[in-house]
């Protein structure tokens, strides 16, 4: 039969800081005599995080143009993205709110430009009722085509 081998235990020199501190000098000096030291306290994460109410967002215009599925119709539309502090769903916490304003005062502010689309809008009525039997019929079944491709 083979020796047994007994399991290597290593003991660890070091000493978590709070007990370190519950001892008084004569048992630190001790502690260190027998080569004992303690461990070293984490240090602090340096980085200061601002509360959610004193953060900015940054405020931008925007230019929408969005187009309908159903008619055919773009509209365009022109918001400048502004802080607000107050949510209804998380009081302090800033967020933007779209506030709408004329498309030349957001052209001449640099704004961003976005292309949306929407299944139907508001002017579907009107439009379709100026369409004839076949451009109807057309129409809805192209939209029938695109959605069951987005599904």
């Amino acid at each position: 039969m083979p020796p047994a081998k007994a399991k290597q235990e290593t003991i660890s020199s070091q000493v978590k800081l709070s007990t370190w501190n519950l001892l008084n000098p004569s048992q630190r000096a001790m502690l260190k005599g027998m080569g004992f030291s303690p461990l070293p306290q984490a240090k602090e994460p340096k980085v200061i995080r601002k509360n959610k109410a004193l953060r900015t967002l940054k405020e931008y215009y925007i230019i929408a143009a969005v187009s309908c599925r159903l008619c055919d119709n773009t509209t365009v539309e022109s918001y400048k993205m502004e802080q607000q502090n107050y949510s209804p769903g998380s009081p302090g916490e800033p967020h933007l709110k779209a506030i709408p304003v004329t498309y030349e005062e957001a052209v001449g502010s640099n704004a961003r430009i976005e292309n949306h689309s929407r299944p139907v809008c508001v002017a579907c009525r009107t439009k379709l009722m100026e369409k004839t039997k076949e451009e109807l019929i057309t129409s809805l079944i192209n939209f029938a085509k695109y959605d069951a491709l987005r599904r």
